[in-house]
């Protein structure tokens, strides 16, 4: 079995694989000792694989070595697709991990995967396992912090589910109004420049936002949660 621990801006995700099953998934504010013993004396793991937004806790780091294979993935970890990006050494973790997780999922298709979390991000693998890039903006509820931040009069907005309408009749659904339909708008948009230079197009939704927005565009898409953890399973296996 694999163990798959991606540490993000927000949140440590898990994951626990039997070969290419998720069987078991958990979302936490922090990871402690304690709790992945835990999870260790529930299931046998043979591999590892770490993703992280900041240095790797030397605790975790002894964890991990007692696997037949560990791996805290960086520039240098080998993966399933070629990198075709100017600047590799800033490509975010999860942004290899949504690339090797749409080339597996859909082999031999173009496939754009956008993930709807802290940021949104655009990410295109081609027919042949060619990553070129893609783009990233402010997410959800980066852009409701930005506008309580930088007004001196708007809420803070936490609204956590999909929105219908687009005329706000109330502060309150003004802002809802514009960040949501903004961003149905931009995702639009940008899946038909995508759909217009590689087509035809796989489209995939990810990330903990995927579910508000899923049903409202206009493309055919494929929502698939996890996704990260999934492309960490795929380079860790393609490594092991």
């Amino acid at each position: 079995m694999n163990l798959v621990i991606d540490i993000g801006n927000s949140l440590v995700k898990l994951g626990v694989f039997n070969n290419r099953e998720l069987q078991f998934h958990w979302s936490t504010e922090s990871l402690t000792p304690g709790a992945l013993t835990k999870l260790h004396d529930q299931y046998t793991f043979h591999h590892c694989i770490v993703s992280t937004v900041s240095d790797l806790p030397a605790w975790l780091r002894l964890f991990i070595s007692r696997f037949d294979k560990s791996i805290v993935l960086d520039g240098s970890t080998r993966l399933p697709v070629t990198i075709n990006y100017a600047t590799p050494q800033t490509l975010g973790n999860d942004r290899r991990a949504l690339a090797c997780a749409g080339h597996k999922r859909f082999p031999g298709s173009n496939v754009l995967i956008i993930g709807l979390g802290t940021a949104i991000t655009y990410d295109l693998v081609d027919l042949k396992g060619h990553y070129y890039g893609g783009g990233i903006s402010p997410g959800l509820t980066m852009r409701y912090n930005a506008l309580h931040t930088f007004t001196k009069n708007l809420p803070l907005i936490t609204c956590r589910k999909p929105v219908d309408h687009y005329l706000g009749k109330s502060t309150h659904d003004s802002v809802t109004a514009g960040v949501t339909g903004g961003i149905r708008g931009e995702l639009d948009h940008f899946i038909d420049l995508y759909q217009s230079d590689f087509s035809p197009l796989t489209i995939v939704l990810t990330g903990g936002d995927a579910s508000l927005f899923d049903k409202s565009l206009k493309n055919n898409i494929f929502a698939i949660p996890n996704m990260v953890l999934h492309g960490l399973n795929e380079i860790l296996d393609f490594n092991a």
